[in-house]
């Protein structure tokens, strides 16, 4: 029944009817045990649900679970950026830059919340590491 609670909790998410998903992810941790995806899954229920607090939390744990998901750590880094927490943000932000050191889109996110912080030394470093990642 693993995959029917599972397939359950989805439908329901994509209705936007988040207390029934959280009622079948839960029942799905009770069986399982938690995992980095299930831990998404309930941030994203939880964000959903306007409950930003929880959804942090849940996106941390999954970030624990599995120190390399970056869907993990691009949903914690997004949500505690739009919650207002740039620093928070940006140490997982640097994370996924340390995982993805190519990518410049991390250091695109750590400028954008440097700026909020009004730290012109730290957003100059992020805008010179955006670009020689080829960010443009």
């Amino acid at each position: 029944y693993t995959e029917a609670y599972e397939n359950l909790g989805d439908a329901y998410v994509m209705t936007e009817q988040f207390d029934s998903a959280a009622k079948y992810y839960d029942g799905l941790m009770l069986k399982n045990g938690k995992s980095a995806p299930l831990m998404i899954k309930l941030g994203n229920v939880n964000f959903g649900k306007k409950d930003t607090l929880q959804a942090i939390s849940c996106f941390e744990e999954a970030t624990k679970l599995d120190t390399t998901s970056i869907e993990a750590l691009n949903k914690l880094a997004n949500v505690t950026g739009m919650y207002g927490q740039y620093s928070q943000s940006n140490q997982a932000f640097a994370r996924i830059a340390r995982l993805s050191p190519n990518d410049p889109s991390p250091y695109k996110m750590m400028y954008t919340n440097y700026q909020l912080l009004g730290d012109s030394v730290n957003m100059k470093i992020a805008a010179q590491e955006y670009y020689k990642r080829g960010g443009k």
